[in-house]
């Protein structure tokens, strides 16, 4: 048998050499682990995104339809009015459905052909001073509401008002909508005209509101 001389340093070497595989192998392991570990995480984490945004979508989609059914409810109830005020030049409607209130609608007899302010507005302000001038009696009607109201709503308030004035040749009328968030605060009966003056400076109106009797309330007008 053959005998092999081996050194201490050739010993301490080729335990070192060990140490060295064992630490390899074993940051292997560690870094192996470690990548496991984090496509494991990052897969839960794309599970959980999924799931969001399935519940997200489901959401919208709830929310999208159930707001096209309650457009739909609110255009099929019919549109109520409550006379509020009528003076000689001026009527007040409250306007309003089932489901609560839409807006006051105030309807001013300016007794006078359109302001410098009025000829600034679309479509007048492309028309010729010429035909403008025609008008010898302009009626303004503000359309007030708490929030602004939807498309459907609009029109319908446009149409029925614009119907109330009658369309001779020298006679026009101009409808504006104003939102107040605080519109229905003021809500005390005994306070009604202060409210109604307050309406029409809210408006922009100059409109002066006499002091109304008490008794008067109790017929078709005020005046």
């Amino acid at each position: 048998m053959r005998r092999m001389d081996v050194q201490k340093g050739d010993i301490r070497k080729i335990i070192g050499h060990l140490k060295n595989g064992y630490a390899t192998r074993g940051d292997n392991m560690y870094k192996s682990f470690q990548k496991k570990a984090q496509r494991t995480v990052n897969q839960q984490n794309q599970k959980r995104h999924a799931l969001a945004s399935i519940s997200l979508f489901v959401t919208i989609i709830v929310l999208f339809f159930s707001n096209i059914q309650l457009r739909r409810t609110s255009i099929h109830q019919p549109i109520e009015l409550v006379r509020a005020l009528i003076l000689n030049d001026l009527e007040i409607y409250y306007v309003h459905r089932s489901t609560g209130g839409l807006a006051y609608v105030m309807i001013e007899d300016t007794k006078g052909p359109y302001t410098e302010e009025d000829r600034q507005l679309d479509p007048l302000c492309y028309m010729d001073d010429e035909d403008l001038n025609q008008i010898k009696n302009v009626f303004q009607m503000y359309i007030l509401s708490d929030e602004k109201l939807t498309k459907a709503d609009s029109m319908a308030i446009r149409t029925f008002f614009g119907n109330f004035v009658d369309r001779a040749a020298v006679m026009n009328y101009i409808i504006r909508e104003f939102v107040d968030e605080q519109l229905y605060e003021d809500a005390n009966d005994d306070q009604q005209v202060k409210k109604f003056q307050k309406m029409l400076e809210s408006v922009g109106s100059m409109y002066k509101i006499d002091p109304i009797h008490a008794n008067k309330w109790l017929y078709l007008s005020q005046a």
